[in-house]
């Protein structure tokens, strides 16, 4: 009888010994299994398809120029064919949509990074309660099939991976500056209703913003290549270079963009359609 019960422990330990091994390799397995997946269904080159290989998004944490065009967010969307979309939310001046290519050593650098953050996450210390005025970050990856992977969402002060990540979608940021939105919005020929030979115009040549100015009593119109603009709730500066030193045009402006009126000289001018 103790034979039998000698024999009966020791092989239910010999099939607990080989359970557990064969779960320690089921977990190591899965382990390979999806390390090899990543790696594998990455392509080797660009795509022509334009499917999502990888999102991020930034909120503005401040501090904020209250009144002014500051921006609010900023959304990376990156594709498998090489284009990289990007779309930054204005107060003022609403969004700004633009797309560029994105070469493939790139892309494959963001999507590595992304993964190496995911491996080594637990090493950062990600207690960010005491910080406050600082922009907020999201990042996710999708694979060729479309199954999306959340990376993380949070600050990325001192992550190695994620600022990574940051610096190279800098690089394809929206370099449009603000006297370019202006443009934009004020683009066109304003007339004055009483007096049609006075006018403001507002164009582009060459890549740059000029304001052509004919006020009453002048001959002739002057044209101002503008250098800086300052869009506010109910006013619009067009800035220049003049002498050494900077002036300005002030407007404040309907809100459809129709009309503006010369704040200095209260002159109304209405847009030529």
């Amino acid at each position: 009888m103790k034979k039998m019960i000698s024999v009966c422990l020791a092989l239910m330990m010999a099939l607990s010994m080989a359970a557990c091994k064969a779960s320690d390799k089921k977990k190591t397995d899965a382990v390979t299994e999806t390390t090899t997946e990543t790696d594998s269904t990455f392509p080797d080159e660009l795509l022509d398809t334009k499917d999502l290989a990888f999102t991020a998004s930034c909120e503005n944490g401040g501090p904020f120029n209250w009144g002014t065009d500051y921006w609010t967010r900023i959304s990376y969307y990156v594709y498998y064919n090489g284009i990289i979309e990007i779309k930054t939310s204005y107060t003022l001046s609403g969004e700004s949509d633009v797309e560029k290519e994105i070469s493939y050593t790139d892309l494959k650098r963001i999507r590595t990074l992304a993964d190496d953050f995911r491996k080594n996450r637990s090493q950062y210390d990600l207690d960010y309660s005491n910080c406050y005025d600082m922009d907020s970050w999201s990042f996710a990856t999708y694979d060729v099939n479309g199954s999306r992977t959340s990376v993380y969402g949070g600050y990325t002060v001192g992550i190695t991976e994620l600022v990574g990540i940051q610096n190279t979608l800098a690089y394809y940021e929206d370099k449009e500056t603000t006297s370019d939105r202006a443009y934009d919005l004020f683009e066109g020929k304003y007339v004055c209703p009483d007096d049609n030979q006075q006018y403001v115009s507002l164009y582009k040549t060459d890549g740059r913003v000029y304001l052509e100015v004919k006020p009453a009593g002048q001959p002739n119109a002057v044209v101002y290549e503008i250098s800086d603009v300052e869009l506010q709730e109910e006013n619009v500066f067009f800035g220049y270079v003049q002498d050494g030193g900077w002036h300005y045009f002030s407007y404040s402006y309907s809100a459809d963009k129709t009309t503006i009126q010369d704040t200095d000289t209260s002159v109304t001018y209405n847009k030529q359609m």
